[in-house]
């Protein structure tokens, strides 16, 4: 019974902190879309470089390709 009211407190607890990070900021006054500038025409382009892959795993990358190559043609 004990373990059923911490899970139940546990529940409650996670339920209010993700509806009161999903309710959002309502005190501002105006559109939200006015505010971020999305409405003005501003965009923002985040990239990331490609992963990279140690020298050291190359050559079984070329390994597995081959065999898998293999596979798919029998």
């Amino acid at each position: 019974m004990k373990k059923k009211l911490v899970s139940l407190l546990l529940v409650l607890a996670m339920a209010a902190t993700g509806l009161a990070g999903c309710a959002g900021n309502s005190a501002g006054t105006g559109d939200s879309a006015e505010q971020s500038g999305e409405a003005q025409g501003e965009s923002q382009t985040v990239s990331t470089p490609p992963p990279q892959i140690p020298r050291r795993i190359l050559p079984h990358c070329a390994a597995i390709k081959r065999r898998m190559r293999k596979r798919s043609t029998k």
